[in-house]
């Protein structure tokens, strides 16, 4: 997913941040954030989880989902 991710990125970078954390370095943040299962897509406006999908999925489903909160 991280090819089309930067894709996205700097398709919606006027709209979106994309954040990336790693798991591994970054338990207390995962762990607030109820992250169970990878890879793992959340979207997020003002601290508001609108949002997740855990696992794999297409680029096109993800740019349906953000094309949701941006307008």
């Amino acid at each position: 997913m991280e090819p089309y991710l930067d894709e996205i990125s700097n398709e919606y970078s006027e709209n979106l941040n994309l954040v990336r954390i790693n798991y591994d370095d970054n338990l207390p943040l995962v762990r607030s954030l109820e992250v169970y299962g990878l890879p793992v897509l959340q979207i997020y406006k003002d601290k508001n989880l609108l949002w997740s999908h855990v696992g794999f999925i297409e680029k096109s489903s993800v740019e349906k989902e953000i094309k949701k909160y941006i307008n």
